[in-house]
C-alpha cells in the first residue's frame, strides 16, 4: 500500500472497513493527502513493518488510531506535519505486542428501550413513604431506586406505572 493515496489532495473517503491484515508496508500511504481525516483505528496492522511517512504532510489528519505496534516497526516521520504528531496519533510502540496497554473503557450513554409513564411523586424519607399525584388513575406503580452516587441515600432510577382501564 506504499504511496497509495500519496498526493491525493482531495481524498477523504471512509476506508475504515478495509481488510489490511496482510499488508506489510504502509510507507507514505497518505503522504500529502491533505484532506484525509477518516477513522481507520480498527485496521489490523499487526503485519505492518514500516509506516515511514505514512501520514507525512497529511495536514488535517488528527485521529487517535489506538494502534499498538512492535518497536521494530519503522515510524520514521510517520506523523510529520499532522495535528496529532505530538501524540503519534495514538500509535504506541512496545517491545512485544503482548505488552500493549489495555485501553481505558469509555462510558457510552444508554438508550431507553421501553417507554415509561411519568408519575409525579414527593419523596419523604423512604421508598415506601411517598405521595403519588393522581394515584386513582393508576392500577399500580413501582419505584426502583438505588444509591448510584454512593452518598448513602437512594437516587431515583425509574418509575413504572399501569393506567386503570
Amino acid at each position: 500500500m506504499n504511496s497509495m493515496f500519496s498526493g491525493a489532495f482531495a481524498f477523504n473517503q471512509d476506508i475504515g472497513g478495509w481488510a489490511v491484515d496482510s499488508v506489510t508496508s504502509m510507507n507514505s500511504m497518505f503522504g500529502y493527502a491533505s484532506a484525509f481525516n477518516q477513522d481507520i483505528g480498527d485496521w489490523a496492522v499487526d503485519s505492518v513493518t514500516s509506516m515511514s511517512y505514512m501520514f507525512g504532510f497529511a495536514s488535517t489528519f488528527d485521529k487517535d488510531l489506538g494502534w499498538c505496534v512492535d518497536d521494530d516497526v519503522s515510524l520514521s516521520y510517520a506523523f510529520y506535519i499532522t495535528p496529532c504528531a505530538s501524540t503519534s496519533c495514538g500509535v504506541t510502540q512496545v517491545d512485544d505486542v503482548e505488552n500493549c496497554p489495555t485501553p481505558s473503557p469509555t462510558a457510552e450513554p444508554t438508550k431507553a428501550t421501553s417507554k415509561r409513564s411519568a408519575v409525579a411523586f414527593e419523596r419523604k424519607t423512604a421508598i415506601n413513604d411517598m405521595t403519588v399525584a393522581n394515584s386513582d388513575k393508576y392500577e399500580w406503580f413501582q419505584v426502583r431506586a438505588a444509591d448510584i452516587d454512593g452518598d448513602g441515600t437512594d437516587d431515583m432510577v425509574a418509575v413504572e406505572t399501569k393506567k386503570v382501564g
